[in-house]
């Protein structure tokens, strides 16, 4: 059998399978072994010219006369470990399919055809019937060369050409890959059934036009390339346009000796690989947009910024918005993540109806999105700014559920040297300058910016390393005590954040929360306050001093997580306090209306343990006295600003005076906050308040030094609790850090 017709036939089994490379082994003369006759596609695979037939696949073949298929080389074994051991030195090829080449006359075996793929799966039953086919066609061919060698004198060459050729159109006629030769002037010549269905053209229609007009049908699937080189290449994929629904085909071209001449002439394979395309399309969308919003992703945001500094484009024409909703871990922590999920959904919906055709709005991370406007002049940037922020002037349904959230805005423009890094850095250092400022607002960049956000990270990154060891990095607590004034004693302490920083002193306690919010440790750093608190505590039982109570201010989030009760009972029973010494803390003007349900479940859950709540800073925001019906505290903490203006305040006197009604009507006890003076004392003696806190009776002392203040201090007050029968119950807390007194 001549080489080229085996050679066409592994072309052939190679480009209707879809295969990366295919061979073609024939049974060696003495039968002991098997022969390369013919390969296609890569070459680099190993090619040894005889193997016996105990090694290998394609012996295996031979000695079982049996098809093989293997899915998948690196995951399933399908015959003999020998086989395997020669499979797995295939470079690169993890499919194989394997049919046996049958003398049609004899049925004995005279070879193997094979095909391999990198791709797992990438075969299948079908492309062994296909194999099958051309394995007939090689043995019909194979028998026929012999009966060609034993009839020379009887068979014309000739005749012996042309059965060879029609056993191969016939084969070629069947095969569902489109099949085509084209002659050295681009004029096709034959093209099977499948091939004209893929254009939509008939046999007739095809036969004789030009590849050229084939090619002009369609536009190239890449965009960015053009047909020629493509085509000369010989690969080519072409969106169809006169289809429905258009179709995407993927055409490869060999060269081919065609009419019996050595002048070239090409055999075209085509495929329908619309299913592919699209696929592939889908994963270059989830590539550069986002699975949340759908708007686009940081990748496509740093891509365009990227043009845009590259284009030169400088000046106010171009600006960059760092936008970043203020208030999702709220809505996170009181109505669950697929809430803040909705709730970006929302927001992102809404700011793209604010910007402009060609504007680009993209995800960044998190809550943060990046709007890149062009053109914006310096003049247009406030408007601009304030048109987005308008985006949150509603509130925001989420689950039957009415929610307020406000952003905060940074604006830089390119300038001479922007790169796409710079432009994001000074974009995000505006915006946290306009979230330090209370949010809900803008601010455009400016030079020291950048030095403020750098000592931000380095003073945030040295929080985190002070949180992993506290007792060497500056980290402890200060206790102020709460004064009975009726019985004259010490009732409870109040445990304030103290973080005395190596390099810049005090640091005050609402910077150190709003650094552990922003690098997400604030439930760290509650751990290590309740923690530390309660070991001090148990320390001062055995000097004498056990009757204190000690309260915990945490933020009404922390109160919203279904793990907070368990974490504060079993840090209870690990330094053996009683519940009913600790007093946990809920600052009021932090306490949101979507807050408050899950809030009032974990008051309740302590109180059932005997732990006590109360309601801090009492009148410093929106107070709510509806809170006191659905919150079971049963301490109220009336903020300092109204104990600052006794005695001569009249507001501020009516004020305390309603707290104090509020609190005996309802049964709760009334603390009044940040007493220094003694006319102070006076009149909340006179108005029947009787626990206090303040300066006048002493400054925050660390754990020693109140032990010393309780013990050795002159008797201002009784220093060791109540007097022996007193029954009243006696109110104390200690805040976790949240504020300074």
């Amino acid at each position: 059998m001549p080489a080229g017709l085996l050679q066409a036939t592994v072309e052939a089994a190679r480009a209707t399978t879809g295969a990366d490379s295919a061979r073609l082994l024939l049974l060696s003369p003495d039968g002991r072994g098997t022969d390369v006759a013919a390969v296609s596609g890569r070459v680099d695979l190993p090619k040894r010219s005889r193997r016996p037939l105990e090694d290998g696949l394609g012996g295996w073949v031979v000695r079982n006369h049996r098809a093989v298929l293997v899915s998948s080389l690196k995951r399933r074994l399908c015959y003999p470990q020998t086989a395997l051991e020669m499979a797995l030195t295939l470079r690169g090829s993890d499919s194989v399919v394997a049919v046996p080449i049958s003398d049609p006359v004899s049925g004995s075996c005279l070879g193997v055809l094979g095909a391999l793929s990198p791709q797992a799966m990438a075969f299948s039953a079908k492309s062994v019937r296909i194999l099958d086919l051309f394995a007939q066609v090689a043995g019909s061919a194979l028998t026929a060369t012999a009966r060609e060698r034993a009839l020379r004198d009887s068979w014309a060459d000739r005749r012996i050409q042309e059965e060879r050729a029609d056993l191969l159109a016939s084969l070629v006629e069947k095969v569902q890959e489109g099949v085509a030769l084209v002659d050295r002037q681009g004029i096709v010549r034959y093209s099977n059934p499948a091939f004209g269905e893929l254009f939509g053209l008939s046999e007739q229609e095809l036969i004789g036009c030009s590849a050229d007009s084939l090619l002009r049908q369609g536009q190239p699937a890449d965009d960015h390339q053009d047909v020629e080189p493509k085509w000369n290449q010989g690969q080519l994929e072409l969106i169809i346009h006169n289809r429905a629904p258009r179709r995407v085909i993927a055409l490869s071209r060999n060269t081919f000796e065609y009419g019996g001449s050595r002048a070239p002439g090409w055999i075209v394979t085509a495929r329908d690989a619309t299913d592919r395309a699209r696929w592939e399309a889908r994963l270059r969308h989830q590539g550069e947009h986002d699975d949340l919003t759908g708007l686009p992703n940081r990748h496509q945001l740093q891509r365009r910024l990227a043009e845009v500094t590259a284009a030169g484009r400088v000046g106010p024409e171009v600006g960059v918005f760092f936008i970043d909703v203020d208030g999702t871990k709220t809505v996170n922590d009181a109505l669950g993540h697929e809430a803040g999920d909705d709730l970006l959904r929302a927001v992102a919906s809404r700011l793209l109806g604010r910007i402009r055709p060609g504007d680009l709005l993209a995800r960044y991370g998190g809550d943060e999105l990046v709007a890149l406007i062009e053109p914006l002049s310096a003049q247009d940037a406030p408007a601009f700014a304030e048109r987005l922020l308008g985006a949150f002037s509603d509130p925001i349904q989420l689950n039957g559920q009415v929610v307020a959230v406000t952003a905060s805005l940074g604006f830089t423009s390119c300038r001479e040297g922007s790169d796409p890094a710079s432009l994001l850095r000074e974009a995000d250092s505006a915006m946290y300058a306009a979230k330090r400022a209370g949010g809900n607002g803008w601010r455009a960049f400016e030079a020291d910016l950048h030095d403020v956000a750098l000592a931000e990270l380095r003073l945030s990154s040295e929080l985190r390393s002070a949180l992993q060891s506290p007792e060497t990095s500056g980290l402890h607590l200060a206790y102020q005590p709460i004064v009975h004034l009726g019985h004259g004693y010490c009732t409870g302490v109040e445990a304030l954040l103290r973080w005395q920083h190596p390099r810049l002193g005090m640091v005050s306690p609402p910077q150190i929360l709003e650094i552990a919010r922003r690098l997400h440790e604030l439930e760290r750093l509650s751990d290590w306050i309740l923690d530390q608190a309660l070991s001090d505590l148990a320390g001062w039982v055995p000097k004498g001093i056990d009757q204190l109570i000690l309260g915990v201010n945490f933020a009404p989030t922390e109160l919203t997580d279904p793990r907070f009760s368990s974490r504060v009972l079993a840090a209870l029973e690990r330094h053996g306090i009683p519940s009913d010494r600790l007093v946990v803390e809920i600052t009021e003007h932090e306490l949101g209306p979507d807050l408050q349900p899950r809030v009032a479940t974990t008051v309740q859950e302590l109180a059932e343990h005997g732990v006590l709540s109360a309601l801090d800073d009492v009148g410093a925001g929106q107070s709510n006295l509806a809170r006191l019906v659905d919150l079971p505290v049963k301490i109220l903490k009336v903020d300092r600003l109204f104990v600052m203006g006794l005695p001569r305040d009249r507001r501020s006197s009516a004020v305390i005076r309603a707290f104090l009604s509020v609190g005996r009507d309802l049964d709760l006890d009334v603390v009044a906050e940040g007493v220094e003076t003694k006319a102070q004392e006076v009149a909340l003696r006179s108005y029947g308040c009787e626990i206090v806190q303040g300066f006048r009776y002493s400054k925050p002392l660390p754990a020693q030094a109140l032990a010393d203040w309780m013990l050795f201090a002159p008797d201002q007050v009784s220093r060791l609790g109540p007097p022996r029968g007193a029954s009243e119950r006696d109110p104390a807390r200690a805040e976790a850090g949240q504020r300074s007194t």
